[in-house]
């Protein structure tokens, strides 16, 4: 949740090149331990045929038959500027199917501590959509929520390393909170150890979005939006953005 903002697995599973005619001229699978694999299996018609063979759902261009298939439609989503759990928020029964799936496998504990292998109530967490340009980094965000004791800030690393975002581009996080009332967000940076760059950078440059869920787990937005120019300092230090 801190550094993916969902429990949905998405994963490649298959590619196709095809030329201007549109004849195929290569396919791939993503296969366990996540090696890329040209496709050699069956198809019916133009759809191939695949096989799930690991725990976490990764598949396979051979197999053994079974009773339940599954035939999703690919769709064309444009990831300009945009994170790929975008195409979650075009269908978002997907975000009660999988917050259902967490409650049904004891994976929602109320005060769940960061590391547990468990989380709150996922109607507890403020999620965040955004872009960065990262090199040789690690940036966490923090919300401001409203609190009994007045306003207080939650940042989504939870205090932990592992719990940092380290990939540039779009993304998502998430970080639990007492109170749907969040009136602000800052960012924070700092190097990675192992980083490649003698020169490492962040630099915020969109916030798409920043949502709760309802009480039936559906998406509910809240009212901010950034564009710009935010270099941060790789010290730690917060710099933020009120709403």
């Amino acid at each position: 949740m801190a550094t993916w903002r969902r429990t949905t697995d998405i994963e490649l599973v298959y590619g196709v090149e095809i030329d201007g005619g549109g004849r195929t001229i290569a396919e791939e699978f993503q296969g366990p331990d996540h090696v890329v694999t040209p496709f050699r299996g069956r198809h019916e018609q133009q759809h191939p045929i695949e096989f799930v063979v690991t725990d976490n759902n990764m598949v396979s261009d051979r197999g053994t038959k079974v009773d339940v298939r599954y035939a999703p439609a690919p769709q064309l989503f444009d990831l300009t500027n945009r994170s790929r759990e975008v195409v979650m928020d075009a269908h978002p029964w997907t975000y009660r199917v999988t917050s259902e799936e967490m409650i049904r496998e004891g994976k929602i504990a109320e005060g769940a501590p960061p590391g547990s292998g468990k989380i709150p109530d996922p109607r507890r967490f403020v999620f965040v959509e955004a872009c960065a340009e990262l090199d040789g980094a690690a940036l966490a965000f923090g919300v401001r929520a409203a609190t009994a004791d007045g306003p207080q800030w939650f940042d989504s690393h939870r205090d932990r390393y592992a719990f940092r975002i380290v990939r540039t581009g779009c993304f998502r996080g998430a970080v639990p909170v007492p109170a749907a009332r969040v009136d602000a967000i800052r960012f924070r940076a700092w190097p990675q150890s192992e980083a490649q760059t003698d020169r490492p950078s962040v630099r915020i440059v969109r916030v798409n979005r920043v949502f709760v869920l309802d009480d039936d787990f559906q998406p509910r937005p809240l009212p901010f939006t950034w564009t710009g120019s935010l270099t941060l300092t790789l010290d730690g230090t917060p710099v933020e953005l009120p709403f």
